[in-house]
């Protein structure tokens, strides 16, 4: 069974299958992840990454917004 992780942060960039993630953590360190297998449970308040290694639940931090494409 995997580890899970809870994050109050974001991710640096957007979370693809087969590439590694980075999430800044609202609370300090950032998290660089091994390859991502899996996004699934994305909204506007959080997403969640599965790697190989880990599942990263990421909440969101009060007043962010995502950025909509121009």
């Amino acid at each position: 069974m995997k580890k899970t992780v809870e994050v109050n942060g974001v991710l640096g960039q957007n979370a693809t299958k087969g590439n590694r993630a980075v999430i800044h953590s609202a609370e300090g360190p950032s998290y660089y992840t091994s390859k991502v297998v899996d996004v699934r449970n994305e909204s506007k308040t959080g997403i969640e990454i599965e790697t190989l290694n880990t599942i990263y639940k990421i909440t969101y931090p009060e007043g962010f917004k995502l950025a909509e494409a121009v």
